[in-house]
């Protein structure tokens, strides 16, 4: 049960020591009330009642100096939900009717003072505090469905106007309707990613999230101050979107402190009130509706720099990253040929320089985090063919990350049979140096068929040669009409697609080396057709081998 504490203010030293004895009798019948403080006049009574803020006052109404009727009125502006109750003798009614014009609900006689009659005071004005904080509960609750609303509002319109479903003209006639005041004459949007996303799943219900997400839009909110200064809105999950007028800078280095000072603001006030960590990024200079889609995009692909600065920071244009394609095509060929030294036995200082390799690449900070973690996806899909097919994707680009990644289980793989997934640069890294061996050897003792096994070292050792569905099920003893149907089960891949896709898969490690002409590189393959080759090969790539050697041939290997 709440306590409710109470304060006694009389200059009568006889008055207040009978109140004292009072109390002790009333407070061990009903231990909801408790004295806190007794004060001689009004000066002493206001300095108590800025400490320690009692929800009920008792006082006197005549007293030297400032009487009950101006310490009343002192009290009122000082604890405006507080119970005040006046104590009166007979010949001062007039005072008790004047208090009782000042919104003073109750008076008690000093004589007789009962204990019946001050706990009967005390059960009113509890009463009248409980109804008081209820209707302030259903008042907050109400604000809350009323905002809860609004911010789903808000989120639906702008998806309609990012994904151009809604036009300039549409967003401004919508305005009043989402209590939008910001004029979007020249302003930077903004995206708020929460990080480590895996804990806070965890961590939280979905009750729990949506509360966050909520307490996070309010802060945002304060911290933009008049509604004119800018809104945000959930635009995906863990994701907050904003825009904010910069109309009053002239500058581009009073664009980046002004976006630096909120972001930091935004960062250090989620956290300290949240305890989430959270990145925010800014676009730059943008005006009009109608280039909000592209200034969230510009918002939103800042985010993926986290992958090589790390979370919780704020990024601004002026310090972003600058990514090549050149670059990320060097690192898909250094990744391809890694992929040939992963057998068993294969030299493993070449693996080693590879590796290598990959690191410079990265570390050069100039290869988009996306194409890094679809050409990894890639890679892992090669090094476990029969088990990587319609998984989920390891990374997603634009800067989306999977809730499990390899920083976050101590290197290990999230699960026994996926991936193993990324949401840094230091993480791939260290999985390349130090965990791709122990994951290619669990990979290999756990989780394939051991004629599923060696069926596939049969054929990888065997891709030049005309090869048949017969001599593979020999090889593993088993009727070929059943291995066929066991290792599409197994595998997820028909016996052919497996050979045609491993047989572009060594053409395309022999043009790791040098150029071949496609009769020369369809016999080395094992396809005795040229065009057929050829065919399969712009399947699997998209592109004839000619034009996927010259692609090669535009960068040295390393």
């Amino acid at each position: 049960m709440r306590t409710y504490t109470c304060m006694v203010v009389d200059d009568e030293a006889l008055i207040v020591q009978r109140l004292r004895l009072l109390f002790a009798g009333i407070e061990r019948q009903h231990r909801q009330f408790r004295l806190v403080a007794t004060a001689r006049n009004g000066a002493e009574a206001l300095e108590l009642a800025a400490d320690l803020k009692p929800d009920i006052v008792i006082t006197d109404i005549v007293m030297p100096g400032m009487d009950g009727l101006e310490l009343t009125g002192r009290l009122k502006e000082l604890l405006p939900r507080a119970i005040l109750v006046i104590l009166s003798a007979y010949t001062d009614f007039d005072y008790a009717r004047r208090a009782l014009e000042m919104n003073v609900q109750q008076y008690l006689l000093k004589v007789p003072l009962s204990e019946t009659e001050v706990a009967a005071a005390l059960l009113r004005a509890q009463q009248t505090l409980e109804a008081r904080e209820s209707e302030a509960v259903k008042l907050r609750q109400l604000n809350a469905t009323v905002r809860g609303n609004l911010h789903g509002l808000r989120k639906q319109v702008v998806e309609e106007l990012l994904h151009g479903e809604v036009g300039p003209g549409g967003m401004e006639a919508r305005c009043g309707e989402l209590m939008i005041r910001f004029k979007p004459q020249k302003y930077s949007c903004f995206a708020v990613r929460i990080e480590n996303l895996g804990d806070f799943r965890r961590q939280y219900e979905s009750k729990d999230r949506k509360a966050l997400k909520y307490g996070m839009l309010n802060i945002i909110e304060e911290l933009l101050g008049a509604s004119e200064r800018g809104f945000c809105c959930e635009l995906e999950p863990e994701l907050i979107a904003g825009f904010v007028s910069r109309a009053e800078l002239n500058s581009e280095l009073d664009l980046l402190q002004a976006n630096q000072s909120l972001g930091q603001s935004i960062r250090d006030h989620i956290h300290g009130y949240l305890k989430l960590t959270v990145t925010v990024s800014f676009s730059g200079w943008h005006s009009g509706w109608g280039t909000a889609p592209q200034a969230f995009q510009e918002a939103k692909q800042a985010l993926e720099d986290t992958f090589y600065i790390g979370e919780g920071r704020v990024i601004t244009p002026s310090s972003r990253l600058l990514y090549e394609t050149a670059a990320a095509d060097e690192f898909a060929a250094a990744l391809r040929q890694l992929q040939g030294l992963l057998a068993p036995g294969a030299d493993g200082q070449a693996r080693q320089r590879a590796v290598q390799r990959i690191r410079r690449l990265l570390q050069s900070r100039k290869l988009q985090p996306g194409r890094v973690l679809e050409e990894t996806e890639r890679f892992i899909r090669a090094a476990d063919p029969g088990n990587g097919q319609g998984r989920q994707e390891a990374g997603q680009p634009g800067g989306q990350k999977v809730e499990q990644t390899v920083e976050q289980t101590g290197g290990q793989m999230p699960g026994h049979n996926d991936p193993p997934r990324f949401a840094s640069c230091h993480g791939l890294l260290d999985w390349l140096e130090n965990g791709l061996p122990g994951w290619l050897e669990r990979l290999h003792q756990t989780e394939e068929r051991t004629e599923i096994r060696k069926a596939k070292q049969f054929i990888d050792g065997r891709l030049a040669e005309r090869l048949t569905l017969h001599q593979v099920a020999e090889h593993v003893n088993m009727n070929p009409a059943y291995f066929s149907a066991f290792f599409k089960k197994e595998t997820g891949e028909g016996f052919i697609d497996y050979l045609n896709r491993r047989r572009i898969d060594s053409a395309k490690l022999l043009m790791e080396q040098r150029d071949y002409t496609n009769a020369e590189l369809a016999e080395a393959a094992g396809i005795a057709d040229e065009r057929y080759f050829c065919t399969l090969f712009r399947k699997h790539t998209g592109i004839s081998p000619q034009r996927f050697m010259r692609n090669l041939r535009k960068r040295p290997l390393g």
